[in-house]
């Protein structure tokens, strides 16, 4: 029988805080990292979006390190998750 693989621990968000506005389009997104009981490598999956739902995604992107610099688009509103 195989042994049960656990889940890793739920980062989270660090920055840019709630509700900030940037002045840049270089945005450094910044999570906690994940703790893996089994040691397995940990892979996060960004997600940035023009809504509060995240059904128009504008990025999907797979990381190995908990922050990212995305460019993005000045005087728009971002939601963002990992």
């Amino acid at each position: 029988m195989e042994p049960q693989n656990l889940a890793p621990s739920i980062p989270s968000l660090v920055s840019p805080t709630l509700a900030k506005l940037c002045i840049s389009n270089s945005v450094n997104f910044e999570w906690t990292a994940s703790v893996d009981a089994e040691n397995n490598p940990i892979v996060y999956q960004l997600q940035i979006a023009t809504d509060n739902v995240f059904t128009q995604n504008v990025i999907t992107k797979e990381i190995s390190t908990p922050t990212h610099t995305e460019t993005l688009e000045k005087g728009k509103a971002y939601y963002w998750r990992v």
